[in-house]
């Protein structure tokens, strides 16, 4: 994650302080933050929760920057598939 990036994620854990929430409002929302951030990078396969998208941004990096249900990245042309991706992950499994 570019640090601008965590940074402005990481923050927003103090968006209910300006809406006059108890502090532990604060510590759950950081939690669930990061148990997001986690989960949605702990793999595309079982047990993982992420998805393949989101794989094959990590892989290619020049693709797939929102999530799957989306379209920006297919309006902006930067939707991909990943078929040849998933070709070469066939071919180390079948190895």
């Amino acid at each position: 994650m570019h640090p601008i990036e965590g940074s402005i994620y990481s923050s927003t854990c103090i968006f209910p302080l300006l809406f006059w929430h108890h502090p532990m409002v604060v510590w759950i929302v950081k939690l669930d933050l990061a148990f997001k951030a986690y989960w949605g990078h702990d793999g595309y396969d079982y047990p993982g929760a992420g998805d393949w998208y989101h794989h094959v941004h990590h892989v290619k990096f020049s693709c797939n920057y929102g999530s799957s249900n989306l379209p920006f990245d297919w309006f902006f042309n930067m939707y991909e598939t990943g078929e040849d991706v998933w070709d070469k992950e066939m071919e180390n499994w079948n190895k």
